[in-house]
C-alpha cells in the first residue's frame, strides 16, 4: 500500500504545475541555447568563405606584383614604366598626346536637289 500511495504521490507531483512549469523552461533554455550555437557556425561559416576568397585575391595580386617587380628588374622595364608614368620620351624622341574622340570623322558631301528629290522618291516608294 505504500509503494502504491508513492507512485500516486510521484505521479501527482510529475504532472502538476510547477513541475511542467520547470520542465518547459529547462526545454526553452536549450532550444535557446542551440539556436544560438546554430547562428555562431552559420557566421563562421560566412566568415570562412570571406577569408577563402579575400586569400585567393591576395594570391593573385601576389602573383602580379611579382610579374611586376621582375619586369622592373631589366632596363626595359624600367624604361617603359618610366614613360607610362611620366610621359617622357628620350632625346630626338616626340611625345604626343591623343585626347578623347571617337576615333572616326564622318565627312558628308552635299547633295545637289535632283539627288534628295531620288531619294525622297526612293524612301515613298521604297525603291
Amino acid at each position: 500500500m505504500d509503494e502504491y500511495k508513492n507512485k500516486k504521490r510521484t505521479k501527482r507531483f510529475i504532472y502538476s504545475i510547477p513541475a511542467i512549469l520547470v520542465l518547459v523552461l529547462l526545454c526553452g533554455l536549450l532550444v535557446r541555447a542551440t539556436w544560438g550555437m546554430y547562428i555562431r557556425a552559420s557566421q563562421s561559416e560566412e566568415e570562412a568563405f570571406k577569408a577563402s576568397s579575400e586569400l585567393f585575391d591576395l594570391k593573385q595580386r601576389e602573383v602580379s606584383l611579382r610579374n611586376s617587380i621582375e619586369r622592373l628588374k631589366t632596363d626595359s622595364g624600367i624604361e617603359a614604366e618610366i614613360r607610362e608614368k611620366y610621359n617622357v620620351a628620350r632625346e630626338g624622341e616626340h611625345v604626343v598626346v591623343l585626347t578623347g574622340g571617337t576615333g572616326t570623322v564622318a565627312t558628308t558631301t552635299p547633295k545637289s536637289m535632283w539627288e534628295k528629290t531620288r531619294q525622297s522618291f526612293s524612301k515613298m516608294f521604297k525603291w
